[in-house]
């Protein structure tokens, strides 16, 4: 049995990207019965939008059946980017229950801000529909795709939205395009003036 589990990061061409890694956690689930160690991590680029720098970072990880092994990742990322000066985008799929999940509160206890702003159903959860996707009614019952910042002051204006969780993002077969929902922020800074 083999397990593999990428994480990316997609930048258009307009943007800079330079500093790219990518690295496993030193605390993987293992599985002894079948003899499978999962391996999770995260990826990371300084992206330069605007002549503005920002650290970004993607992860994912571990779920529920590792909990223990979750919170030991969580802990790792943040003694990870402890020194980092950029502004931190840290988003992915962390497997943590906002607003009260263990990996959650070690993230905010560490500076990060959560930037979820409520939709206009209040809810913004993200996770799960059926494994085969293909359940008629939406299954998404918590929030655990997050979007982090740290290092950094939020603009007045930040809007957040999920993407792939309507009746209407259904594909022509049926399936949901995911079974999570994607979380997309946007950021409105003003102009600098000349």
């Amino acid at each position: 049995i083999r397990l593999t589990d990428y994480d990316v990061i997609l930048s258009r061409s307009d943007v800079g990207v330079s500093r790219p890694i990518g690295a496993n956690y030193t605390n993987a689930l293992t599985i002894e019965m079948i003899g499978l160690e999962v391996q999770r991590g995260y990826a990371a680029v300084d992206a330069t939008v605007s002549g503005v720098t920002y650290r970004v970072v993607n992860t994912h990880l571990e779920v529920e059946l590792g909990k223990e092994s979750r919170v030991a990742q969580t802990q790792e990322l943040v003694n990870t980017l402890q020194n980092e000066t950029l502004p931190i985008i840290l988003l992915g799929d962390f497997n943590t229950r906002a607003p009260d999940g263990t990996a959650y509160q070690i993230l905010l206890s560490a500076g990060y801000v959560d930037v979820w702003q409520m939709d206009s159903e209040g809810t913004g959860n993200t996770c799960c529909q059926d494994d085969d996707i293909r359940n008629e009614v939406s299954a998404l019952r918590k929030r655990i795709d997050q979007i982090f910042v740290r290092n950094m002051e939020l603009p007045a204006s930040v809007m957040t939205y999920t993407v792939g969780d309507k009746p209407s993002d259904r594909l022509p077969s049926g399936l949901w395009p995911s079974d999570h929902a994607g979380v997309v922020a946007h950021f409105a800074y003003p102009s600098p003036e000349l």
